[in-house]
């Protein structure tokens, strides 16, 4: 009944089609693939796609990120364990730091039991975080922004040490890394690449 496979380039259009519908859940994965495609060369925004076909059509997605998050959108339990099994197999070639998981909250729940593991197994001090989705025409304008003094601009160069320290306590509060300057290494560098796109 279903197939599984490491997903490639080619596979970009049924990518598309199977996870526009469910943005509010799998926007890292879209935005992810649109920057870095779909093949994994170790670069920023790459990921080893895992898909599950099911009658010719995607119908699950677990994606391993080049910074180690998990991310997956899978709809279909019954096609977890042959997914996990693909999956450990390419990692026992390949080994990568699994750092978090991402996704709707019963898919995280599903892999996390599925692998054995616990939500604090990465965020020691958190459960699994809810996702929600916000129309745009819906959204309120913070009231902040009605003050004269106030202004939204693209972070500039001579924001990166703020901003660093945000990333860098953020890397604390929502993924449950460990304040080091490793750590602090990573932020920095990751604030300079954002500001720089």
């Amino acid at each position: 009944m279903f197939a599984y496979r490491l997903l490639q380039e080619a596979d970009t259009p049924a990518l598309e089609y199977f996870l526009a519908p469910h943005t509010p859940w799998a926007y890292f994965m879209r935005s992810n693939i649109r920057r870095g495609g779909v093949d994994y060369h170790g670069q920023e925004y790459q990921a080893d796609y895992f898909g599950v076909w099911r009658d010719g059509e995607l119908c699950g997605l677990l994606a391993h990120s080049w910074i180690g998050s998990v991310q997956c959108f899978l709809p279909e339990p019954a096609a977890l364990a042959p997914l996990i099994a693909l999956w450990s197999t390419q990692l026992m070639r390949v080994p990568r730091i699994i750092e978090c998981l991402l996704g709707p909250a019963a898919h995280v729940t599903a892999l996390e039991q599925a692998c054995g593991w616990r939500a604090a197994d990465f965020r020691p001090q958190y459960a699994n975080e809810q996702l929600f989705a916000l129309e745009l025409t819906g959204m309120l304008k913070p009231k902040l922004l009605e003050l004269d003094d106030v202004m939204v601009r693209r972070a500039e160069h001579e924001d990166a040490t703020t901003l660093s320290q945000w990333r860098f306590d953020f890397n604390i509060e929502a993924v449950g890394a460990e304040p080091s300057t490793a750590l602090l290494e990573k932020s920095t560098a990751e604030v300079a690449r954002r500001i720089a796109e």
